[in-house]
Order: structure tokens, then C-alpha cells, then sequence
């Protein structure tokens, strides 16, 4: 039996009628934060791409590629 939680079902209405506004347009969902984030004045922190370990290291990392094999 599921139970029905009252504090999901908020906030899944809440959801559901704030992308209703837009017409369910993520595009413009979206433009629509990124408005309020500006108006908000919040300082907002954009990380730099990483590049992972593993291919900075190479497969065996030591940071070179292992002897091709013949």
C-alpha cells in the first residue's frame, strides 16, 4: 500500500502550476530563473569545467599513456 505524503503532494502542485504559467516551456521556465536570480542580486558561483583524473592522469597514472601494444 502506498501511502499518499501530504508535503510531496505540495510540492508537486506547487510544480505543476508554476511550469503551467510557462505552458510547460522549459526554455522559458528557465529564462524566467535566470531573471530571478539576476533580480535577486544573490551572488551566484559558476564552477570551471574539471578535467577527470583519469584522463589527466592517463589509464595507468602516471600521467602517460601505457606502451602500445604490438
Amino acid at each position: 500500500m502506498i501511502t499518499r505524503d501530504p508535503i510531496i503532494a505540495e510540492v508537486r502542485k506547487a510544480r505543476d502550476e508554476y511550469a503551467r504559467q510557462f505552458n510547460y516551456d522549459l526554455d522559458a521556465i528557465c529564462a524566467d530563473l535566470r531573471r530571478k536570480e539576476q533580480e535577486s542580486g544573490a551572488v551566484v558561483v559558476t564552477l570551471s569545467k574539471r578535467t577527470p583524473i583519469s584522463t589527466a592522469l592517463g589509464i595507468n597514472g602516471t600521467g602517460k599513456q601505457p606502451p602500445a601494444q604490438t
